[in-house]
């Protein structure tokens, strides 16, 4: 069995990127679009040779674009985060230790930091790894994490629960400790956990993020992995795009 499978969820309709020439996870980022970006930086992190994409809205259309070199699976009834990473189990239950969820709209992560997220979630031992960002404030570019769950650590630092920004207090809400939805589970406990989740919410969808709150019920300590803040940006806008190509843009010149 190999020791770790990417999943990537491509499968949202991304109403607010939503155009009629492209799919969201297809818009160009730089002249890259942003789900091949994400392919490339898996494949450089040498972390899996095949990732697998899960597909959904206009799936033929993300299959045609991106070719051979990717494993597909579609997720038929598009029901959140957690109904993607479902859709996945048959195929990939007996095929990996460990599985990375990473998103098609996270195009700035890095192979450095898939690389980093990865081994210290095989090092650690946990069921259970994410990401997490602190940030100094939500001004300019970061005002984005605003909207991210708030991470909540007890007195020794542990973590004790992810708290969505709409669930937050006003206390919580000046937390500037984020989570930018970017995990890794040992394969046995996330395919046995993810039929406990439940879609009691407006939207009746299963979300990803409940298996922190799941985690910590069963006692499992979650470990936790820092990232660059721009690692970390979701594009959900066209206003988000062009913060991203700035921010990629201003990464290209730091090098050279």
């Amino acid at each position: 069995m190999i020791k770790i499978k990417a999943l990537i969820l491509a499968a949202g309709k991304g109403t607010r990127l939503e155009n009629k020439e492209l799919p969201k996870a297809l818009l160009p980022l730089n002249g890259i679009s942003m789900l091949k970006r994400v392919v490339n930086n898996v494949l450089e992190s040498g972390i899996d040779k095949e990732p697998t994409i899960v597909v959904g809205h206009r799936a033929e259309e993300i299959i045609n674009a991106m070719g051979s070199g990717c494993k597909y699976i579609l997720q038929e009834k598009l029901e959140g985060t957690g109904s993607a990473v479902l859709s996945a189990k048959r195929h990939l239950q007996n095929s990996a230790e460990n599985i990375l969820v990473i998103y098609a709209d996270n195009p700035l992560i890095s192979s450095y930091t898939i690389r980093k997220l990865t081994e210290s979630h095989i090092n650690s031992d946990s069921e259970f790894t994410m990401a997490v960002i602190k940030t100094d404030d939500f001004e300019g570019w970061k005002k984005s994490l605003y909207d991210y769950g708030r991470i909540i650590r007890d007195s020794n630092g542990n973590m004790i629960k992810s708290v969505e920004l709409k669930d937050t207090t006003e206390d919580q809400k000046n937390i500037k400790e984020v989570n930018p939805s970017l995990y890794c589970y040992q394969a046995s406990w996330l395919w046995e956990n993810l039929d406990k989740l439940k879609n009691e919410n407006k939207q009746k969808e299963y979300y990803l993020t409940d298996l922190i709150e799941l985690a910590i019920k069963q006692g499992k300590r979650i470990n936790t992995v820092e990232i660059e803040s721009s690692e970390g940006l979701g594009i959900n806008t066209f206003e988000q795009l062009e913060i991203a190509s700035k921010l990629l843009n201003s990464r290209t010149e730091r090098i050279f």
